[in-house]
C-alpha cells in the first residue's frame, strides 16, 4: 500500500469518527423534552414568562390549557384529572402545596414567571405528598 492511500484512508477515518462523535454529542446532549427550534432551545416542561406574557388576564388552569394541555391529564392512563380522581395531578407556588388543579384557577398568569412540569416519579418526591396517589405536579414559581 503506497504511502498516500494509507494516508487517505487514515484521513477519511478520522473523519468518519469525528463526525459520529460530534452526531451522539449532540443527540446526548440534548435534554428531555426539548425541542431545537432554530437556534432557540424550547424546554416542553417549562413555560417561562415570555410564554405567558400573551396569556396576561386569564387564569393559569386556561393559560395551561391551551398552551399545554397534556399537563392537565394523567400519563398513561389518557384521561383527565378532576378532583374526584384518585390520581392527581398536584399545584405547588413557590415550593407551597395548593392542591389540586383546581388551584390553578384561583391564580392568574400574570403573577407567574414560570410554570414547570413534574412527572409522576419526579413529583412523588415533593413535600408534603404523603401517602397521595400523584400523578404529576405543576410548580408555579411568582415574581
Amino acid at each position: 500500500m503506497t504511502t498516500t492511500r494509507l494516508l487517505g484512508l487514515l484521513v477519511a477515518g478520522a473523519s468518519l469518527t469525528l463526525s459520529a462523535g460530534c452526531a451522539a454529542s449532540a443527540s446526548a446532549g440534548g435534554e428531555a423534552g426539548a425541542q431545537t427550534t432554530g437556534a432557540a432551545r424550547v424546554r416542553g416542561n417549562v413555560l417561562a414568562r415570555t410564554d405567558l406574557e400573551a396569556h396576561s388576564g386569564q387564569n393559569l388552569y386556561e393559560t395551561i390549557r391551551r398552551l399545554r394541555p397534556q399537563w392537565l391529564t394523567v400519563r398513561g392512563g389518557g384521561r383527565s384529572v378532576d378532583s374526584n380522581s384518585s390520581t392527581e395531578i398536584v399545584v405547588y407556588q413557590d415550593n407551597t402545596l395548593m392542591g389540586n388543579l383546581d388551584a390553578l384557577r384561583q391564580m392568574q398568569t400574570d403573577m407567574a414567571m414560570s410554570v414547570e412540569y413534574m412527572d409522576a416519579s419526579r413529583a412523588q418526591t415533593l413535600p408534603g405528598i404523603g401517602s397521595r396517589r400523584v400523578g404529576g405536579a405543576v410548580m408555579v414559581r411568582t415574581r
